[in-house]
């Protein structure tokens, strides 16, 4: 609880607080994003949050969608900074991070989102207008988080099939048929904010997916439900 603490007040005023003025006057001055936001919470996440990132499988994708699952309320720093992604995140998350949600809207870093007036076709539609100036954006195709990461060993290829959103999915393949798609997997990343000793984060990455590739949806979806299930497997072998 006390580290959670520590990491909140750091992470959403303290630290985005030495930032947001000169974020603020280079914005609307010179229109320049200083990318203040990546720079500290990355400071932030690999030297402050006492945990060791470990990244395998293949190299991150040039220019894409970055897949990722969804464990706890504080995923999007850390995958964001990993995948070195611009992320998608909920009207209400933006204000309950404080100066670091400011920030974020003001160098246009996320896709802000409300999620219940949000269809699949619309964030796609987003993100598309996102990847014109950005090379990477996260997604979390689960939509909420999942209490199976508790016993991710338990996860079988059924639940996968189940939790995923294929509402956003089924339009990435009609809409950015040959976008690269990438699972980034990891675990662990809820213990990052409770354990005050070192909290190995391993990351699996997948082999890019391009949906044209695939004759009809379906069999893009069944590709995506395996591709997630598999990278799970081989994140538990580096737990």
């Amino acid at each position: 609880m006390f580290k959670q603490i520590y990491i909140y007040i750091v992470s959403t005023i303290v630290v985005p607080s030495l930032f947001i003025i000169p974020s603020l006057v280079t914005r609307l001055m010179f229109g320049y994003n200083l990318n203040t936001w990546f720079i500290y919470n990355t400071f932030l996440i690999k030297n402050c949050y006492l945990a060791k990132y470990i990244e395998t499988g293949e190299p991150l994708i040039d220019n894409g969608i970055i897949l990722a699952n969804h464990i706890s309320i504080t995923d999007g720093g850390i995958d964001n900074v990993i995948n070195n992604t611009h992320g998608i995140c909920r009207s209400f998350y933006m204000l309950i991070m404080l100066f670091n949600g400011i920030i974020c809207l003001i160098e246009n870093w996320g896709i802000c989102i409300n999620r219940e007036n949000c269809r699949g076709e619309d964030l796609v539609r987003l993100i598309k207008v996102k990847l014109s100036s950005v090379s990477r954006v996260l997604l979390y195709p689960e939509g909420t988080r999942k209490k199976y990461y508790d016993s991710p060993s338990l996860i079988t290829k059924k639940m996968i099939k189940e939790n995923l959103k294929y509402g956003t999915l089924v339009y990435l393949y009609s809409v950015l048929p040959n976008t690269p798609i990438q699972v980034s997997i990891s675990l662990n990343k809820d213990k990052v904010f409770t354990n005050w000793s070192c909290t190995i984060v391993p990351f699996y990455r997948s082999k890019p997916i391009i949906p044209s590739d695939y004759e009809n949806v379906d069999e893009f979806l069944e590709v995506i439900i395996d591709t997630f299930y598999c990278s799970i497997q081989e994140c538990i072998k580096k737990r």
